[in-house]
């Protein structure tokens, strides 16, 4: 599979949440330098800088994970061919600092995982949305703590289906729910607890839509808002964030005359964010 069809891929994926995509963004990057054929380490630099602005365009929604991780492997990349030697080093150290950022992402939602474990009660009940692997882990670690979880369905590509097995396999007792049946059932939860896409610079949180009514109600009843990210989804400022439409079909394949909209991905205002809790302790 060549580059270019592994980027449509990422960008067409309704089915992992964006620390997932963010491996997959530097598998790609990995993969790209380990099979081609360059004619020195500048040729490769170059090369790769197009390829990395390809997946960083991708999903706009998701430009601070996909950013960040690319910038990082790009900038070692960099120094490994500014450093000498020949192309066929460059490569293999290039190969080498992917596996080593690929480590150090999939220990990030451990990390996350383990500081939530300090807001959490005996036999808590909570509420989540959508799919996020950062959740997972965290609910997963935790699950001796959680008596219940509710799980939103997140229409219109249902993730929450996805998060209600995998909770259930984990040992966990599951609850699924319409995401318009969220504001009847919060009222028996203790806190509400979802993922992020996107960190915006002011502390709003970019997640799959629904969060932020997911969000108003849970600060009318009263109850905590959680948000579980690492550090590589806050944005930078030069990134070029945007909210992704996909196609109607999705919702309805409505007849002529009704214009159908499919909006992915909302903002929850840094206000009704109890805590944004990241891999690093506070």
């Amino acid at each position: 599979m060549d580059v270019e069809e592994q980027t449509e891929r990422l960008k067409a994926d309704r089915e992992h949440g964006a620390s997932e995509l963010a491996l997959w963004a530097v598998e790609i990057m990995k993969n790209f330098v380990c099979s081609g054929d360059f004619r020195d380490a500048t040729a490769l630099i170059a090369e790769m800088k197009s390829i990395a602005q390809q997946i960083k365009t991708s999903r706009p929604s998701m430009a601070a994970p996909l950013g960040n991780t690319v910038d990082e492997f790009l900038g070692r990349a960099e120094e490994i061919a500014l450093s000498g030697g020949g192309i066929a080093e460059a490569i293999q150290k290039c190969s080498i600092a992917a596996d080593s950022l690929i480590e150090k992402l999939k220990k990030l939602p451990l990390m996350v995982a383990r500081n939530f474990g300090s807001v959490l009660g005996e036999k808590t009940t909570v509420m989540t949305h959508s799919y996020s692997s950062t959740c997972l882990k965290t609910f997963s670690m935790h699950a001796k703590m959680i008596d219940k979880i509710f799980v939103c369905e997140s229409r219109p590509g249902f993730e929450g289906r996805q998060t209600a097995e995998k909770l259930k396999d984990a040992g966990l007792k599951v609850v699924l729910i319409t995401d318009a049946e969220a504001g009847f059932f919060i009222k028996e939860v203790d806190m509400v607890v979802v993922g992020a896409d996107c960190v915006l610079e002011n502390g709003d949180v970019i997640n799959k839509m629904g969060t932020y009514l997911l969000a108003l109600a849970a600060k009318d009843c009263g109850k905590k808002f959680y948000v579980l990210c690492d550090r590589y989804k806050f944005l930078k400022a030069e990134e070029n964030f945007g909210f992704e439409e996909k196609v109607p079909q999705e919702i309805w394949q409505a007849p002529p005359g009704i214009i159908v909209r499919n909006i992915y991905f909302d903002s929850t205002p840094a206000p009704l964010i109890t805590k944004i809790i990241t891999e690093k302790s506070d």
